[in-house]
């Protein structure tokens, strides 16, 4: 893991080295420090600007990824999408303490491969999937992780591959592998689906599950990924009337979607492709608001810049790039 300076590319520390791949970085609170989930569960917190480790937490020993609540204080395993996944519980720690600050919370028979903080500061959100590879179903479960008494439990059919949240904490989105988005009321009212994609076939390590993500507006829903019709795109749904707004896909956004950002403003949203290639769109319009920003390799992951200015871009040439997305250039 290396940490750079966006304005020279120049590398402001000694490369950080993990005993394997390292599978998510992130800031923590104020950007005082950073974090890393290896594969195998371990997470450590790294001070700034020097490499010495403040906290190894072991979350969990098998493949996991990790979730940081928003305040950046908090942090648990949350399993992930594919068949290698075998968590059954999980437990939150504090970042700065490294202490375990919740029980063990275990679920009945289903392995974990998606997990939020809830906006309320005191809840999570587990999503789970049946151990057996060849058998569907999967749940939801509210937790009070303080406690860690489960506070809500949905449970439905088909196999779960990717969770959100809504801005506003009153809506949980699941998306399903036979295509279907379930969204989740936590007022208690009755969980609603519809038919989204594609049938996504079974999980694979080896390829990206696709995902889903709310705007800011928390009544717009954005899926993207393999499964999604014509080519992998990215579809923008109206979440109250399960309506699709528009659909980017086929030749106006080259392959499968791999990320996507929104700029603070909630107006555009920016593709990362497996096509070697990042853009920019209008999220009221779906129409582009740049040029493909082309690559070497797959883009994996895309950023815009807090003033919405630049866009950064991670490939998979090893590379890290930032872009001015206005003018296509470098």
């Amino acid at each position: 893991v290396k940490l750079w300076s966006i304005p020279d590319g120049r590398p402001l520390m000694n490369p950080v080295v993990h005993a394997g791949r390292v599978g998510v970085v992130g800031f923590g609170h104020h950007s005082a420090s950073f974090l890393t989930a290896q594969n195998g569960g371990l997470v450590r917190q790294w001070r700034l600007p020097n490499d010495d480790i403040v906290h190894r937490l072991d979350l969990d020993e098998s493949q996991s990824l990790a979730a940081i609540d928003p305040s950046g204080q908090f942090v648990m395993a949350t399993g992930v999408a594919n068949v290698r996944s075998n968590i059954h519980s999980t437990r939150v720690h504090n970042v700065h303490t490294g202490e375990a600050v919740s029980p063990i919370m275990r679920t009945d028979g289903f392995v974990i491969i998606d997990g939020v903080f809830l906006p309320d500061g005191k809840s999570i959100a587990t999503l789970g999937r049946l151990p057996d590879k060849d058998s569907s179903g999967g749940n939801v479960i509210v937790w009070e992780w303080g406690t860690g008494k489960p506070t809500d439990t949905h449970d439905f059919a088909a196999e779960p591959r990717q969770m959100c949240c809504s801005p506003d904490g009153k809506l949980l989105a699941v998306k399903c592998a036979e295509g279907r988005i379930v969204v989740i009321p936590l007022d208690g009212s009755e969980p609603y689906s519809w038919q989204a994609t594609n049938d996504l076939g079974r999980a694979a390590w080896w390829i990206c599950n696709g995902d889903l993500r709310f705007a800011d507006d928390g009544k717009t829903l954005l899926s993207w990924g393999p499964g999604e019709k014509d080519a992998g795109g990215l579809s923008v749904w109206d979440v109250e009337t399960r309506q699709l707004r528009h659909r980017l896909h086929g030749d106006s956004i080259g392959s499968n979607v791999k990320n996507i950002d929104l700029s603070s403003d909630g107006q555009l949203v920016a593709t990362a492709s497996f096509a070697n290639e990042a853009r920019v769109w209008s999220l009221t319009s779906g129409e582009p608001m740049s040029v493909p920003l082309v690559h070497t390799g797959w883009v994996h992951n895309v950023h815009f810049s807090q003033d919405g200015e630049h866009l950064d871009t991670n490939c998979g040439d090893g590379y890290a790039r930032v872009w001015d997305w206005k003018t296509g250039q470098l």
